[in-house]
């Protein structure tokens, strides 16, 4: 376990610039790296990987969308950190299966609640630097949306700065054909990189969500707020949405609200939940309740 704890940590200081450090190492970090890779692949094959959702919500208290988030129980060391299996799968390649595996997985099941009567949201799902530099993205992307009945405006892509960083032919391309057809870009951790402005000089994005690093201290720190005021008129001036995550408290909530935020994602609504905990969260809330019954949730 301590090997996973420094290689976790390893991760965590390095993504997403890091780029074949694990599994070249000659220690036990590079040993258990490498370990992973075979597990993952058995995890692929077995279908041990799942998804949790995170609702969204708008100022009425109106659930519109929710991100989906990877999770791996691993038989020996518990659950596995998203970053962690990124970060392993980016630097084998193993990243464009697994990448395709949870648009397949979050497309299927927002089908899945659409034909049970949960309509008018979104489906937020990540992508990696990786599998935009794949010139089938899109077109295989597009596939999906369609096999299972759903718009391209249903589902909404996340990117981070690694991305911007990567100004390819092939991303932009991609980036450009996606936004063309209808599907929805956000641009994920927005305000903890440097090159955060540059996304949205450089590329057509309908959302920005703005990260802990600036709302986790929005109650008492007034750079924070005078900050995400700007950043959330800037982008009403563009027509461009924002999210505020890691939302974790009413007080929280309320001074994002007097800052012009309107939508949310975080605890103080709801933890991620599985398919059929989503399904019950909205078939017994209705939009007065979504705060009683999130605090229920976030206290058991």
């Amino acid at each position: 376990m301590k090997s996973l704890s420094i290689l976790l940590r390893e991760v965590n200081k390095s993504y997403p610039h890091l780029r074949e450090q694990l599994l070249t190492r000659n220690d036990s970090v590079g040993v258990l790296a490498r370990v992973l890779v075979h597990d993952i692949k058995i995890a692929l094959a077995k279908g041990e990987f799942t998804l949790v959702y995170q609702p969204q919500f708008d100022s009425t208290n109106r659930m519109i969308g929710v991100e989906a988030l990877l999770r791996w129980s691993h038989k020996q060391y518990g659950s596995i950190s998203p970053l962690l299996i990124i970060a392993i799968a980016e630097e084998t390649g193993l990243i464009r299966d697994i990448g395709n595996w949870v648009i397949s997985a979050a497309c299927r099941q927002l089908r899945d609640w659409k034909r049970s009567g949960i309509d008018r949201i979104r489906m937020s799902v990540n992508v990696s630097a990786v599998q935009l530099q794949d010139k089938d993205f899109t077109n295989d992307l597009l596939a999906t949306i369609k096999i299972n009945g759903l718009r391209p405006s249903d589902l909404e892509i996340e990117i981070t700065e690694n991305i911007a960083l990567n100004d390819d032919v092939r991303t932009r391309h991609n980036l450009d054909k996606m936004r063309e057809t209808g599907i929805r870009i956000a641009i994920d951790d927005f305000g903890m990189g440097h090159t955060s402005l540059r996304y949205i000089k450089d590329y057509r994005v309908d959302t920005l969500k703005i990260d802990q690093i600036l709302s986790k201290d929005v109650v008492d720190d007034k750079n924070c707020q005078e900050i995400i005021n700007s950043i959330v008129s800037l982008c009403s001036s563009l027509e461009i949405d924002t999210i505020v995550e890691y939302v974790e408290s009413q007080e929280q909530r309320d001074m994002l609200q007097e800052l012009g935020c309107r939508q949310y994602q975080g605890y103080y609504y709801s933890p991620p939940l599985t398919a059929e905990q989503l399904m019950n969260y909205v078939n017994n809330s209705s939009e007065e309740q979504v705060e009683a019954v999130a605090a229920a949730i976030n206290n058991s």
